[in-house]
């Protein structure tokens, strides 16, 4: 090699090359490869941050929907996340309240069940979802009475429509419809399945539903329940609004006549 000559190596091929040049050359080759090379860096720390290569950003934890109405999981009606009426106890209430990843435990209230005739004959665990919908958090419960849960009463997290209902479950046996309580000038449409143990409602806004059911009615709420004939089933404090319903209270039953408009109480 003559004197004053430079070996280069190329950076990731692993075999030199050679360029002979005097010691003057290469001194004003380095400085300009080291300035050139300024340059790029420079340019890449611009480029790096505008194009989002950088660290990414960590993902927030989603949020947990119950879907089991519409998916059948982990459980059938009447059956919900594992407790089923007329068989789960107090103490496995007490549990999922503690463990649920849906419940929101500064929510949870406790109060009791009661009738004119016969006073406390229950207890009601009242709590809230950690999702809001529209805004605004919908209350659950459990109705326990004796120590065994009596029906369950869900505020759905997710948009279900009726269409959707019917897909998964078929006609309902019989339907009540309803003005919902006042000042509210909602209607409300409870759909029975006595069979499977579940009724869902419907809500209804006039005037924009016109009082006709849709398929693209909106569910807002379901019960589950022990499955027992119908005229039963209307006695079940848990199928109606209100625990502490008035007892006699007469629930008038329509049949199901598909979609359409829909007569009130």
């Amino acid at each position: 090699m003559k004197a004053g000559a430079i070996m280069i190596y190329r950076v990731g091929t692993g075999f030199p090359f050679k360029r002979a040049q005097d010691d003057t050359e290469g001194a004003e080759g380095m400085r300009a490869r080291a300035g050139v090379l300024t340059s790029v860096l420079a340019l890449v720390a611009l480029v790096v941050p505008a194009c989002g290569c950088g660290p990414a950003e960590p993902k927030a934890t989603p949020v947990p929907i119950d879907v089991s109405l519409l998916t059948g999981k982990p459980c059938e009606p009447p059956c919900w996340q594992g407790l089923t009426p007329g068989s789960s106890t107090e103490d496995d209430v007490n549990q999922f309240m503690e463990t649920s990843k849906f419940v929101d435990r500064d929510s949870v209230f406790r109060g009791d069940i009661t009738t004119a005739s016969a006073g406390v004959v229950g207890v009601s665990v009242q709590w809230q979802s950690v999702v809001e919908m529209h805004g605004s958090k919908g209350w659950n419960s459990f109705h326990i009475e004796d120590g065994v849960v009596q029906s369950i009463e869900t505020y759905l997290d997710f948009e279900v429509t009726l269409g959707e209902l019917l897909d998964r479950y078929g006609p309902p046996t019989s339907l009540r419809a309803q003005y919902s309580p006042p000042p509210s000038v909602d209607a409300e449409i409870t759909l029975f399945y006595p069979e499977l143990g579940l009724a869902a409602r419907v809500l209804l806004k006039p005037p924009e539903d016109h009082l006709e059911l849709q398929p693209g009615s909106t569910v807002e709420r379901v019960w589950y329940f022990s499955p027992r004939p119908l005229e039963e089933l209307c006695d079940l404090s848990g199928a109606v609004r209100f625990p502490d319903k008035p007892e006699h209270i007469e629930i008038v039953l329509q049949p199901w006549e598909g979609y359409g408009p829909i007569e009130l109480d």
